[in-house]
């Protein structure tokens, strides 16, 4: 996939891979597609990432972070305390 493509054309990826369930993060830079059967609830969006508790068919749960982290450490600090943050306060039973 082309990198920098609009969010607004999200939903036709997910038709062209046939995926179920297309998210992405607040200024769309960070896509997710996800296959039937896995039922998706987001923790956390940001600019710097996107978490989602993933659960399985079979109730089994986990935490998935994707990250688009700024080029530069000083524009870092903010995405650490958020994966710090999620990391403190969110546990998967």
């Amino acid at each position: 996939m082309e990198q920098f493509q609009n969010s607004r054309h999200i939903q036709r990826y997910k038709r062209r891979l046939g995926m179920h369930y297309v998210n992405h993060n607040v200024n769309g830079q960070i896509w997710v597609f996800v296959k039937q059967h896995i039922h998706v609830g987001v923790i956390a969006d940001s600019e710097q990432q996107l978490t989602l508790q993933l659960t399985l068919e079979n109730g089994e749960q986990f935490l998935v972070s994707a990250v688009y982290a700024k080029c530069f450490a000083i524009e870092r600090f903010s995405l650490w305390d958020e994966i710090f943050t999620i990391s403190q306060e969110y546990v998967v039973p």
